[in-house]
Order: C-alpha cells, then structure tokens, then sequence
C-alpha cells in the first residue's frame, strides 16, 4: 500500500482488489480476471506455463518492454 501512498493514490476503486495471499495465488487471481498485477520474475518464470491471460508489459532488465502474446 506505500506505493500508492508515495504516489498520491488512494485505491479504493472497483478496478483494486486486494487479495491478501501469496503472490502466486494473487498471480492466478490476476489471469482468472484478466486484471494486472506486479510481481519479481521468479514468481512469474514459476508460473507464466498456468497463466493463459497475462503477458509481461515491463521488465527493468528487458530492453523490449510491452510484449504481445
């Protein structure tokens, strides 16, 4: 929640949704709504193969950053 706070964001619209899991349930939870969700690498590399609706649109270490599937 900081990184709102630091932002100057209260979320608190439908489009939040805090889910209060661990980051791979709030991975699959992100493809089951076709919604978005930041996670580290190794959680996406572990489960990108379960995950039919998600796609990478920023990695820091990536030069091409908007993927398409």
């Amino acid at each position: 929640m900081a990184i709102w706070e630091q932002a100057g964001i209260e979320p608190g619209s439908d489009w939040y949704l805090i889910t209060k899991v661990f980051m791979m349930a709030t991975l699959k939870k992100a493809d089951a709504v076709n919604g978005y969700f930041m996670t580290d690498s190794s959680t996406w590399v572990a489960g990108k193969k379960d995950l039919s609706n998600l796609t990478v649109l920023f990695n820091l270490n990536s030069r091409k950053n908007i993927t398409r599937k």
